[in-house]
């Protein structure tokens, strides 16, 4: 019997085999395609094309500005937390994004492969589908040397469907697979794009619903990221730790606010001062043993830290003489890890 494992392996495989295959595709197929025109004597087809693949994502780039007009809104929107009305926009931008894509790619594959007519189909079919993506692939290559991996995700989605809809165009006659494949797997890509933002924006609505108390600690978080600004690195990775365990502790909180044991603010800086403490004498951010790695965040997590505590004794909930032997513990702990 086949186990869960060996079926999530077989399709790990399938799709590393398929994405190598992609690759390979887009780095011959112009050139394999092309030359077989040239030698068909389709010069100005050729060259047409060749034109395009290289000032295509001009005018692609121009085209796309359009996405501006909800991409740019649903950003500040999700940014001041309106995440309904932000995801809307969020949606309006990807289906026009996907629009643009597809209909672009099909128009400029579908009146390259005319050039059947007077040529081989398999060399037409090669040159049609590297013109058709080479300015996309462009694009995605621009965002992805500015961090940002959306684009590629969606065009090597994209292309995966699209291959695959040509493979069956060829077995079955039905040119129907190719667009149909390419839209899911643009499809495909766009969702998984939008899952890290969906996880926000539902962590974002999970917090707009919360109890006062684990609201307020939420705002007491978010003021805190400005007094840490000058650790901005470390501050980041703390918050996002800080935020799973008041989701994840909201009850006890309620309760012990409401019970006058402990007030939002001291909560928060106690676990701001806790996880800074945890993170950076777990050994992660060490270059060697006892000392910081200076290129990651352990010596902005170490002034978090020492932050956090001064706070706390500003607050009157600790002394000096207790937060410096808190400090003095965590130094210890780096200098016995990495």
């Amino acid at each position: 019997m086949t186990s869960k494992a060996n079926i999530a392996e077989y399709i790990g495989g399938a799709f590393l085999v398929m994405v190598t295959f992609i690759s390979i595709l887009n780095l011959t197929a112009g050139i394999i395609g092309g030359v077989w025109l040239l030698f068909d004597g389709l010069f100005s087809a050729v060259g047409a094309g060749f034109l395009y693949s290289i000032f295509g994502h001009y005018i692609l780039g121009f085209v796309m500005m359009i996405t501006l007009i909800f991409g740019a809104p649903g950003a500040a929107l999700l940014e001041k937390r309106k995440y309904v009305l932000g995801s809307i926009f969020l949606f309006l931008n990807q289906v026009v994004t996907i629009a643009i894509v597809y209909f672009s790619v099909m128009y400029v594959f579908g009146v390259a492969v005319q050039l059947s007519e007077y040529a081989n189909f398999i060399p037409v079919l090669l040159f049609a589908y590297a013109v058709s993506f080479a300015p996309w692939a462009f694009l995605a290559n621009e965002d992805k040397k500015a961090g940002n991996q959306n684009a590629a995700i969606m065009v090597i989605s994209g292309q995966l469907g699209f291959v695959l809809g040509v493979i069956l165009m060829l077995i079955t006659g039905q040119g129907a697979w190719v667009s149909f494949l390419f839209l899911v797997g643009l499809l495909g890509g766009t969702i998984l794009n939008l899952i890290p933002v969906f996880a926000e924006v539902f962590g974002g609505v999970k917090k707009s619903f919360s109890r006062k108390e684990v609201r307020q600690a939420f705002e007491i978080l978010e003021e805190a990221g400005e007094k840490f600004s000058f650790a901005n690195y470390g501050f980041d990775l703390v918050k996002m730790h800080a935020e799973k365990s008041i989701l994840s502790e909201s009850k006890q909180l309620t309760k012990s606010v409401q019970e006058g044991k402990v007030t939002p603010k001291k909560y928060v800086y106690s676990l701001i001062a806790y996880i800074s403490g945890n993170l950076v004498s777990s050994g992660q951010y060490h270059i060697y043993r006892g000392v910081l790695n200076p290129m990651g965040p352990g010596e902005d997590l170490l002034k978090i830290l020492d932050s956090a505590f001064d706070e706390l004794v500003a607050m009157g909930d600790t002394t000096k003489e207790e937060a410096a032997e808190q400090k003095e513990v965590v130094r210890k702990n780096i200098e016995e890890m990495g």
